[in-house]
């Protein structure tokens, strides 16, 4: 068994023409069983993929 942490920040600008209010966080995830992480990383680039799809719009950064 292996534990990893993964953070990642979420920028969403304002866009007030729309009705966005913009704001700015940090995502910690931390898994505690199984194989994280992979040959090449797959859990993380999942991670991202999966936090920018829910975060629509916003730019999703790895902060290793």
């Amino acid at each position: 068994m292996s534990e990893g942490t993964y953070k990642y920040s979420i920028f969403q600008p304002d866009e007030l023409d729309a009705g966005i209010r913009g704001f700015s966080d940090v995502i910690t995830v931390t898994a505690s069983s199984g194989d994280f992480g992979g040959d090449d990383g797959e859990f993380q680039k999942y991670m991202l993929q999966a936090i920018y799809e829910w975060y629509d719009g916003a730019r999703v950064t790895g902060l290793g």
